[in-house]
């Protein structure tokens, strides 16, 4: 017969599966294994391509305006990955796309 501690394991449970069900955001390591096309393999078992993949601006090469002694001039900023890169990515909800955050410095 069950008891309430039984009864409380079983919620606790069922609580647990619920919520690793639901893929929530999740950060993951990957290596970037081409660039073009972008794929990241993500610890070794998972390949993601461009499709499932968001990148900020800041990790790719981009030019900015900047002020010099009251002049305006364009500078460009060459951040792009590179194959090898390890980086930093963070599972969105359901698991279907990954935003990449940054290069990871060791």
């Amino acid at each position: 017969m069950l008891d309430a501690n039984d009864l409380l394991v079983g919620i606790k449970r069922a609580s647990i599966e619920a919520i690793e069900n639901s893929k929530p955001v999740n950060l993951v390591f990957g290596k970037v294994s081409s660039i073009s096309p972008l794929i990241v393999n993500v610890e070794n078992k998972l390949k993601l391509e461009k499709e499932q993949l968001l990148l900020l601006k800041t990790l790719s090469n981009y030019t900015v305006e900047v002020e010099i002694e009251e002049e305006k001039r364009q500078m460009k900023i060459y951040n792009a990955l590179k194959s090898g890169d390890e980086v930093i990515l963070l599972r969105m909800q359901g698991g279907q796309k990954y935003l990449i955050l940054d290069r990871v410095v060791k």
